[in-house]
């Protein structure tokens, strides 16, 4: 479907949180980035992106991602 559908940012969000979900959280990185770039102002994907962040390791980018979602 990402093929078909290249900027349904619904299935990206989708496809890396079940990545995420099952432990593959680099494959899940690269998903959720771009979800995050095409839409800035919803938070849900913005959380998501903070959690795959922290899951891969990459603690201190998750700390500021979830300091920029509380301000």
């Amino acid at each position: 479907l990402l093929a078909r559908f290249p900027d349904l940012f619904v299935l990206r969000s989708h496809l890396g949180r079940l990545l995420r979900d099952v432990g593959r959280y680099r494959s899940a990185l690269e998903l959720t980035a771009v979800v995050v770039r095409q839409q800035p102002m919803i938070v849900i994907p913005a959380l998501f992106h903070a959690q795959t962040l922290w899951g891969s390791g990459r603690v201190h980018e998750a700390a500021a991602a979830f300091d920029a979602l509380l301000r």
